[in-house]
């Protein structure tokens, strides 16, 4: 019984490494696309330097919103 319980731990062991390997890669790849491609900068600026301050219920916030509503919907979010 001893046995089977060390050969299902070092399974499940080797498995989850492999899990957290792939995991870690993939998050990589996510980070550096973002990085290299992504235009969360440029939106960021343009909310920061174009808009302004957004304090709730200000024509600034207003505009914030109707900015980000936009960028969703050229990027496809529903």
């Amino acid at each position: 019984m001893k046995k089977i319980f060390f050969l299902l731990l070092v399974c499940f062991a080797s498995f989850n490494s492999t899990a957290q390997t792939y995991d870690s890669i993939m998050l990589r790849k996510i980070f550096a696309e973002a990085m290299l491609h992504g235009q969360s900068y440029k939106n960021l600026e343009h909310l920061c330097k174009q808009i302004g301050g957004r304090l709730s219920g200000s024509p600034q916030a207003y505009n914030a919103v109707e900015y980000t509503n936009m960028l969703m919907k050229e990027m496809g979010a529903d």
